[in-house]
């Protein structure tokens, strides 16, 4: 705002030296430094806690550009990446059905195989290895973009740990072609899109509507735990969406749900038929998997409730302590509702 102030002023030429262009700018941000002043302790705190917390964000999306930048040249070598859903890109490619064990969908590996048919080689790895990390970058993207809209902190802090957890938990496996970020990424975009429709009028929601239910069909497609988005997005769009719902016809709906579930059935139907049918090769991985389990089927149990609970007491001990901070503090992490930013 104050650099097309600044730009109008020029053009103008009510301006004729240096000296007026920074008088004309102090002009502009002597409102902004007034309300400050004149705001009580707490509103300059959140001020400034959104305006660190918002930095803090933005190096995390230079962060993941710096990744992506690093990840050229590079191959895949994690197990999972190159005996799954790697192997499955390259049948896609050969005009093959992947041999599946397990319901894994294939909406991405289908996607990696485009790139081995318009190369003519499945050892070139270059346009697929660059796409793992783009996903981090659209998290991050996406977390920025609410947090500076919407003037809440909560969002820019969302992306600094969620920088933290992919930096300590993916660590070196950033660069391989795990599905576990793509399937956050599309769960958050459902998330986003519904946040962002539901600012808008009744027109804006009914196609916020159609977009985040193909987003969460995405997402589902992905991989199995982007079923979240699908299970979430009927109560979502109730609470966050009533205009949209109240102008979207019932034939609209039926089409919407109609297209969701042809983008997200066909790769579970193909995964039932294929586990129809067996081959010696499966047999020994099936039969691998079970003695596997049955070794260290407890160790697994423990270590299942162990994570449970901890992530249930994280989840119960963060939102007592913001309900408690924010009913004595009036902190609602966000600017107040006339601040310009």
């Amino acid at each position: 705002m104050f650099l097309e102030k600044g730009v109008w002023l020029l053009s103008s030429g009510k301006t004729d030296n240096l000296l007026s262009i920074r008088q004309a700018l102090r002009h502009e941000l002597s409102p902004l430094t007034r309300s400050l002043k004149n705001t009580d302790g707490m509103a300059v705190a959140r001020y400034w806690l959104w305006l660190t917390a918002g930095a803090a964000a933005l190096s995390a999306i230079f962060w993941a550009l710096h990744v992506w930048r690093l990840n050229f040249g590079s191959v895949f070598s994690a197990w999972d990446t190159l005996f799954s859903w790697n192997a499955y890109a390259e049948s896609w490619a050969a005009n093959r059905f992947p041999n599946l064990n397990g319901s894994y969908p294939q909406l991405v590996s289908a996607n990696w195989s485009l790139s081995y048919l318009l190369t003519g080689n499945v050892k070139i790895q270059l346009f697929n290895t660059l796409l793992p990390p783009l996903f981090f970058l659209w998290i991050f993207l996406m977390l920025f973009d609410l947090g500076f809209q919407n003037r809440e902190s909560s969002y820019f802090i969302a992306a600094i740990i969620a920088r933290y957890m992919m930096k300590k938990l993916a660590g070196d496996q950033l660069f391989n072609g795990y599905m576990d970020v793509p399937a956050a990424c599309m769960v958050l975009l459902t998330l986003y899109t519904f946040l962002k429709g539901s600012q808008r009028d009744a027109e804006g929601q009914r196609q916020a509507l159609i977009l985040g239910c193909l987003f969460a069909a995405g997402a589902g497609a992905t991989k199995q735990a982007g079923l979240i988005a699908v299970a979430l997005a009927p109560f979502l769009i109730r609470s966050w969406l009533p205009e949209g719902v109240k102008t979207i016809s019932r034939r609209a709906m039926a089409g919407t749900a109609l297209l969701c579930c042809g983008v997200l059935l066909p790769w579970y139907l193909m995964s039932f038929f294929n586990a129809l049918v067996f081959s010696d090769h499966d047999r020994l991985i099936d039969a691998g998997i079970i003695r596997f389990n049955q070794r260290y089927e407890w160790s697994h149990k423990f270590y299942s409730v162990r994570q449970m609970l901890e992530n249930m007491l994280l989840c119960c001990c963060s939102a007592r302590w913001l309900c408690r901070y924010q009913r004595k503090s009036g902190c609602r992490f966000s600017l107040p509702a006339g601040q310009s930013c």
